[in-house]
């Protein structure tokens, strides 16, 4: 795995598991803060 490919894969992991924890999430704010993260992370890679 090249340095491009390891990027885009932390890129993925990321926005993966900020959705896994607005999922876990029962605080409607932090919820909608780590869904725009996860959105800005797919946007990215």
């Amino acid at each position: 795995m090249n340095m491009f490919e390891f990027s885009i894969q932390m890129e993925k992991d990321a926005e993966e598991l900020y959705r896994k924890m607005a999922g876990n999430s029962s605080i409607e704010g932090v919820k909608k803060i780590l869904l725009m993260l996860a959105a800005d992370k797919r946007s990215n890679s």
